[in-house]
């Protein structure tokens, strides 16, 4: 068994649904004029992904994400359509702002794309995995080319921090931290992408369904919490890393 992320009662729309079909071709177009060459069938993913990841972003407001630059592409597109995406943004109940970075491959983290793709699967929806690959394995090359390093000192889609475009930006691992016996949704997340990452058994899930903003845990296959004996994995695993077929301790 692996390490999985329960999902709460209420799904979410269908990304396509989200737009008309008329809204859904001009936003896709302005994609692919801003791309020569892409076939629209590749516009239509990254749309698709740009989607489930502003409904994702507004649902989880603290939990720090970033897209690829491929889903960025998407992103750029929507919120160029100004009038759509205020309305898009309204509809979900929080406005999901685009503050960009200079790129800089230094910022990558797989961490933080784990993390991301996590909280679109808790959302309810499915991401297309070849659009959510790092920097080295991108399937297509789009015209986008800022970064957003959802760290502190970087930036996010809901709170940024100090952006590297006005000066700052220093990349920092945020620890593993709890709040009372559970966690706080943006260190579930974190300690789930963690799991995945390495393997850990367990279900991350809130204690209260309905609330994805309560406390939460990690219990085993039999329902038991097991959250402290999780993060006490989680910790030890991020303590060592395989660098040139040594094992270094930080």
């Amino acid at each position: 068994m692996t390490a999985a992320c329960a999902t709460g009662p209420q799904k979410p729309p269908p990304p396509r649904t989200l737009l008309t079909d008329a809204q859904f071709e001009d936003v896709r177009a302005t994609i692919l004029d801003n791309n020569t060459g892409m076939e629209p069938e590749m516009a239509g993913r990254l749309l698709i992904e740009a989607l489930k990841f502003v409904v994702s972003a507004a649902r989880f407001p603290s939990v720090r994400i970033a897209p690829t630059r491929e889903v960025d592409e998407g992103w750029h597109a929507l919120i160029l359509h100004t009038h759509l995406y205020t309305t898009l943004c309204s509809r979900l109940g929080r406005s999901v702002h685009h503050y960009p970075e200079r790129p800089d491959a230094s910022r990558h983290d797989p961490d933080v794309l784990t993390r991301t793709v996590a909280l679109i699967e808790q959302t309810g929806y499915t991401p297309d995995a070849e659009l959510w690959v790092g920097p080295d394995s991108s399937l297509v090359t789009v015209a986008a080319n800022c970064s957003h390093t959802p760290v502190p000192g970087g930036c996010g889609p809901i709170n940024p921090g100090n952006c590297a475009t006005h000066g700052g930006g220093e990349k920092a691992r945020r620890p593993v931290r709890q709040r009372g016996e559970g966690m706080d949704t943006d260190t579930a997340f974190e300690v789930y992408a963690a799991m995945r990452q390495h393997g850990i058994a367990g279900t991350v899930t809130p204690v209260t369904p309905d609330d994805p903003e309560s406390t939460w845990i990690v219990l085993d296959a039999g329902g038991q919490d097991v959250t402290a004996a999780a993060l006490a994995r989680v910790a030890a695993a991020r303590a060592q890393r395989v660098e040139r077929g040594f094992i270094v301790t930080r």
